[in-house]
Order: C-alpha cells, then sequence, then structure tokens
C-alpha cells in the first residue's frame, strides 16, 4: 500500500454516514407499501429505486475528493466506498476481480471492468463506450437478463424496472446507470446483488444479456438503443466459499416505556464485503397494526464501529435482518450490537424510543 492509499485508509475511517437521510427514504418506502398488511414492507423494486436514487445524488464528501481521483478503482467505486467502509478492507485483501469482458453493437461497446463478489454479494462494475453519440451523457439499461451457469434467472430488467418475483432469493440493490466521470469518455455504472437466505449463494459464473439501453431518464423523448450485448465471467476461485458463522439463538429483551419487545438473534453471520444479522420478533402480538425500524451499529472490544448499510426484506412479522460493515477481516474478539432508536410506525402515527442497548453477540 503506498502513502496516499493508506492516507485514504485513515482518512475513509473517519467518514460518517448520514442515517437520517437514509433513514428517510427506507421510511418512505415503508410508507408506501402500508397499503397491503401482508406484503413485505419494503419490496425488492422499492428498495433498489429509493436507495439507488438516493445515493445517485449524494454530495462526494472533500476526503474523497482529495483522494479518489488518483485511485482508479476506488473511483470507479466512489458511490459504495463511501457508504461502506468495509469494502475498502475486501479490496485491500485481493477481492477486486479484473475481468474485462465485453460486447459491441449498435456503436456501443459494453464492458464488465470489475467484481467484487462473495457468496452473499457481488458488486459489477461496468462502462459503456459511445463514440458515435458524442451527446449521451448518461445511459440506462432498459432490458437485461443475468443468468447462472445452468441458465437460471439471477435477475432481470424489463422496461426499466427490476422483474423481483422472478427469483426471490436475490435482491437487486443499488443499481447506477452509466454516466460519464470528470475527465472521461467512457460512460461507468454498477450494480449490486444481494442473496436473501443464509444457505442461497450467487453463482460462480455470471451471463449477462442486454437487449436496449435508453438515453438517461431526464431526456423528453430518449433514445432506444436495441441490439445484443452479451457478456460473461468466472468469479475468482475460492471467493463464494468464504464465510464465519459466529452466533445462533440468543434472546434478549427491547424495554420500550411499557412496551416489552422480546427477539431472538438467529444468527450472526460474517462475509468478506458484509456481516449480516438475523433478528426474530418473538413478541409479535404486541405490535400488530404497526411497522417497526430500527436504528443500529456493530460495536467490537477496540470500539471500532460497523455501521448498517443495508436490510434483508423487511416484513410485518417484525423481523429483520440488518447488513452491516464487514468484521470479517478485523475479526473481533467481541462484538456488540447497538440499538440507538426504535420506531413503531402506522397509518396514523409514528412512536419513536430513543435508548442505548448493548447486546454482546459473542
Amino acid at each position: 500500500m503506498n502513502f496516499k492509499e493508506a492516507k485514504f485508509k485513515q482518512d475513509i475511517n473517519k467518514i460518517e454516514v448520514p442515517e437520517q437521510q437514509l433513514d428517510l427514504v427506507i421510511r418512505q418506502a415503508m410508507r408506501k407499501s402500508r397499503k397491503n398488511k401482508k406484503r413485505p414492507l419494503i419490496t425488492g423494486s422499492i428498495v433498489a429505486a429509493s436507495i439507488a436514487t438516493f445515493l445517485f445524488t449524494a454530495n462526494v464528501s472533500p476526503t474523497f475528493a482529495s483522494y479518489i481521483s488518483d485511485i482508479p478503482l476506488l473511483n470507479k467505486l466512489i458511490h459504495y466506498v463511501q457508504y461502506d467502509k468495509g469494502l475498502f478492507e475486501a479490496i485491500e485483501n485481493g477481492y477486486n476481480q479484473e475481468v474485462h469482458a465485453e460486447a459491441s453493437d449498435q456503436g456501443i461497446v459494453f464492458s464488465i471492468d470489475n467484481v467484487i463478489a462473495d457468496q452473499k454479494r457481488m458488486i459489477i462494475m461496468f462502462s459503456a463506450q459511445a463514440d458515435g453519440y458524442p451527446e449521451l451523457e448518461e445511459l440506462m439499461i432498459n432490458d437485461m437478463t443475468i443468468t447462472d451457469e445452468a441458465g437460471n434467472t439471477v435477475i432481470s430488467i424489463k422496461d426499466g424496472k427490476y422483474q423481483t418475483d422472478e427469483n426471490p432469493e436475490v435482491l437487486p440493490l443499488w443499481t447506477f446507470f452509466p454516466e460519464k466521470r470528470d475527465g472521461e469518455d467512457r460512460l461507468r455504472g454498477s450494480i449490486e446483488l444481494v442473496t436473501q437466505h443464509v444457505d442461497a449463494k450467487l453463482p460462480e459464473r455470471v451471463f449477462m444479456n442486454i437487449e436496449t439501453f435508453v438515453q438517461g431518464k431526464q431526456e423528453v423523448h430518449p433514445l432506444l438503443f436495441s441490439g445484443t450485448w452479451n457478456v460473461s465471467f468466472d468469479v475468482m476461485e475460492g471467493a463464494i466459499q468464504e464465510v464465519q458463522s459466529l452466533v445462533t439463538n440468543k434472546e434478549f429483551t427491547l424495554s420500550l416505556d411499557e412496551l416489552k419487545l422480546e427477539n431472538n438473534i438467529d444468527h450472526v453471520i460474517s462475509y468478506p464485503t458484509m456481516t449480516e444479522v438475523k433478528i426474530s420478533l418473538l413478541s409479535r402480538e404486541l405490535i400488530p397494526e404497526q411497522g417497526l425500524l430500527y436504528s443500529y451499529h456493530l460495536v467490537d472490544e477496540e470500539g471500532r464501529v460497523y455501521n448498517q448499510i443495508g436490510d434483508g426484506i423487511l416484513t410485518d412479522t417484525g423481523d429483520v435482518i440488518p447488513q452491516f460493515e464487514t468484521t470479517y477481516f478485523k475479526q473481533p474478539k467481541e462484538l456488540y450490537l447497538i440499538f440507538t432508536e426504535v420506531k413503531l410506525t402506522s397509518s396514523e402515527d409514528e412512536k419513536v424510543f430513543h435508548l442505548k442497548h448493548s447486546i454482546r453477540l459473542y
């Protein structure tokens, strides 16, 4: 690691995630989906649309502006690393894979450039060269299918929308459609895939088939580019197998005034790209008509904080699967789950409870 990268790593640990803004996006998605109580609070398409919109418009901090331009891979990953410091560790420990698989049609060269993957999470970074269309500043994938080595659909996009019912095991989260970066003539974008269950794995061989691109969504009459862009890559050997199972079955109680929420931690699993905690609500009868939203983070014995970076599917049952910055490489001897806020929401009101409840996971 050179001096500039070392300085960047030191500064990146000082960056705080704007939790209030992210929380607002999630709450808005929850309210939109409360109309049907038997369906998930946040569906895959809502998560993808809401979080992608938020991150796509987020400002870059001065720390990143100072260092990111001289580290090519991090320049591609700026949207991710800014909100997930654990990815920097994954890159540092060899989980970045250079691919350079490309396909050309209709004057557009589409290329998969880099991949960061384990069995839980995959970030695919891609780019597009459109020399015949110099006015093109943004390009969106309109129709695409990603399949595995057996031909099974991993995810698909049709008319610009995720078809989340085709494979409920995999949730597409953050997507950045190709846009030009300062000083570059290529459009760059990325897509993130996350599995939803412990025994589910992302494919070791990935096939991406794109049928149409569309000009940026801000255009009144956008251009549509129809063709065939087929690219594929193999995930580097061993990456899909890496996992650390840390905790199973640990009960705890959250006291919210007179309300007592009985919960169980079903598992804590650390992957190279994230640490996942599955929490089941045992006292579900206490909140039959209310949604439940937690604010929490992880802390180890040295005081290192691992911020929340995402969620599995949230449902009306009160069960949650928060995902945090990875503890995989630090391997702390002690790990604590810290609750700082609990929100109970309904169509009529919202109750907010501030607390600092610490649970030792191991």
